[in-house]
């Protein structure tokens, strides 16, 4: 009677063992699994040197034409004189735009 408890205690034991290895292997595997996708993710998003470099020079050049297209800063000043008349002192041909 005392064998066949300690052969239950035993084979019970060795499957809750077998259980535990079971599930560490799927927690390594998963692990590993999510740590290879994270690395191969991040090669992706990384850009060669020339295609940065290509990129860098695109945006200098469209800030430079951004720049050439918005013309100047501020407007020119203009002098005014309180109570001035508010007729036209510069013939209309004259006039800048």
């Amino acid at each position: 009677m005392v064998q066949i408890a300690r052969y239950a205690l035993n084979r019970r034991r060795r499957y809750a063992l077998s259980r535990q290895r079971r599930r560490w292997g799927f927690a390594a595997a998963a692990l590993l699994g999510v740590g290879a996708t994270v690395f191969f993710l991040s090669q992706l998003e990384q850009t060669p040197a020339w295609m940065r470099k290509k990129q860098r020079k695109e945006a200098r050049r469209e800030s430079a034409r951004l720049q050439r297209d918005q013309g100047p800063g501020r407007p020119p000043t203009v002098h005014v004189e309180r109570n001035a008349s508010t007729g036209l002192k510069v013939p209309l041909g004259d006039q800048v735009e």
